[in-house]
């Protein structure tokens, strides 16, 4: 059964394979995008340092993030399958009828939301972060009023994302996040040195609305979707009956940062800080690896699912997963064992301060830790989303996060601010160790080798490579010559074992990424002939 698995695992990857093009341009712009955000971070550090000004303004931030996050968490990836039943059945028309009135239902709920939480936002902050100082509550209420109106043009921006991956058109809803990262990057430049974390809340707000202006032009262009309220139409009561299990258990799966925002007020000045600079960084880190992957394995998985061959689902799933942690393992390896000097040469600078370097490379270390969960999980969430599966993922969901609630005070109490950083990865690690054995009952049991042999490899490797960087880096001084110089050394030495010692998915990896890189400049690159042999399997249903 092993090796019937590894010979016909090439059917997965002729679906990397044929999508080069919008593989290499969502990697080249998630990569852009994230050097953007690092780069606006490094700013903002900079400016509030890890100050009360900048606790008040995470604490107004935590509910809107927490609303988008409850309804627009899985929106996206429960729309894109049943828009694409619709239009690869042919009914195309009824595909972007569905569309326009999720997206213009969407988006009426979150203004009427947004309202309100403008003017209850005083009292929902003393819910939230009850520890905070009167004086930063007061100042973290100011920033909530204007960030509320935000949530309304996030739920635009991430329905018409989904809008543009169903119908195959991943470049310009790649593009546009990035030019909005760089706008919000020269409004938080101009603003927040004359109104502080007031200027920062009003260009995340801009950042967002330009971004929505800019993908409904895209689609609006094209007079396929449009203002619609067409709730009766099947499509749409079927988006319904899948969503509203993920949205009610959202409520309290989605809540984590609301707890954890909720113990940190009650921890010293500047803790709420600490947590989102470290957890910001590995969202970064793990954005940039899993983006490219999932976005476009996604509607691989959608199609495979669609014609109900659960062999190339298996497939398709355990390829995205190992190639996702040839990236991931590295990361984490080298991430902690250069946590110090990483921190240190990025951000410690202005209001920065070493103390502050201090506290965030501990956290870093231990997020780091949930940075394999979170981008595998990526990965096996939309797997159940495109077996339709979304009750699965809400009840269990809703027991994970029962559980958090329980051991992360507890670990809060015992350990402070790191108790808080591990809860999250206790979360995250349980989460995707219920999916994976799930998944393999669901889909069948063949290519378990593989992907355990795999992994191990893998693992073995960025343990190794993370111990070379940690050496190199002891012998030199500098921050940054330790990042550098540890980095080479433990990039080099992992990508020599992986190589030596590496499975199969090695060699497509990087076939994939030649061919990706080609495929930016030469158009006929993305031809399935050029791509792929003549034995190369196809999934049924495909023709």
């Amino acid at each position: 059964m092993e090796i019937e698995e590894e010979a016909t695992v090439s059917e997965p990857v002729a679906a990397f394979s044929t999508l080069p093009r919008q593989a290499a341009i969502v990697t080249f712009l998630s990569v852009a995008g994230q050097l953007v955000g690092l780069l606006t971070q490094v700013v903002i550090a900079g400016i509030f340092g890890a100050r009360a000004e900048m606790d008040a303004f995470l604490a107004a931030s935590t509910l809107p993030q927490y609303v988008v996050a409850v309804l627009l968490g899985a929106l996206a990836v429960v729309f894109i399958p049943v828009f694409i039943d619709y239009d690869g059945s042919g009914r195309t028309g009824e595909a972007w009828r569905v569309a326009s009135s999720v997206v213009t239902t969407t988006g009426l709920l979150l203004t009427a939301l947004a309202i309100a939480g403008m003017l209850l936002a005083e009292p929902l902050i003393r819910i939230t972060t009850p520890g905070l100082s009167p004086e930063s509550l007061a100042l973290a209420a100011r920033v909530a009023r204007i960030m509320w109106p935000g949530i309304a043009a996030s739920g635009v921006v991430v329905l018409l994302i989904g809008v543009y991956h169903a119908t195959g058109r991943f470049a310009w809803a790649a593009l546009v996040p990035v030019l909005g990262a760089g706008l919000n990057l020269v409004l938080v430049l101009v603003t927040v040195r004359a109104w502080g974390v007031i200027g920062l809340a009003w260009a995340g707000v801009a950042s967002m609305a330009f971004q929505a202006v800019l993908l409904w032009w895209g689609v609006a262009g094209q007079a396929r979707i449009r203002p619609a309220l067409d709730w009766r139409h099947p499509g749409v009561a079927q988006v319904v009956v899948l969503l509203w299990p993920l949205a009610v258990s959202s409520l309290l799966t989605r809540y984590t940062q609301l707890v954890d925002r909720y113990l940190a007020s009650s921890l010293a000045e500047g803790a709420i800080a600490h947590l989102a600079y470290a957890f910001r960084l590995v969202t970064l880190v793990s954005l940039f690896l899993s983006t490219g992957i999932a976005t476009v394995i996604f509607p691989r998985m959608a199609l495979n699912s669609a014609v109900g061959d659960a062999a190339a689902l298996r497939r398709t799933l355990s390829l995205g997963l190992r190639v996702m942690w040839l990236g991931v393992a590295p990361a984490i390896g080298l991430g902690v064992a250069l946590s110090y000097p990483m921190i240190t040469a990025l951000i410690e600078r202005g209001a920065f301060l070493a103390t502050d370097t201090a506290a965030v490379s501990v956290l870093w270390r231990i997020y780091l830790v949930s940075m394999a969960a979170g981008c595998l999980g990526s990965v096996t969430g939309r797997a159940f989303y495109a077996l339709k599966q979304t009750r699965t993922v809400a009840v269990i969901g809703v027991i994970e996060a029962l559980a958090y609630v329980v051991y992360t005070p507890w670990l809060a109490a015992r350990f402070g601010a790191a108790g808080v950083a591990a809860g999250y990865v206790l979360y995250l690690s349980l989460s995707v160790g219920w999916q994976l054995p799930l998944l393999r009952w669901r889909l069948g049991r063949g290519g378990g080798r593989l992907f355990c042999g795999s992994f191990a490899r893998t693992g073995a490797a960025a343990l190794i490579g993370g111990a070379a960087a940690s050496a190199a880096a002891a012998l030199v001084d500098t921050a940054w010559a330790q990042l550098v110089v540890g980095g080479c050394a433990g990039v080099l030495t992992y990508l020599g074992i992986i190589f030596i010692w590496g499975g199969p998915e090695v060699p497509w990896t990087g076939d994939v990424v030649v061919r990706m890189i080609r495929s930016l400049w030469n158009r006929d690159a993305s031809r399935p002939d050029l791509l792929t042999s003549s034995t190369t399997a196809v999934p049924r249903g495909t023709r």
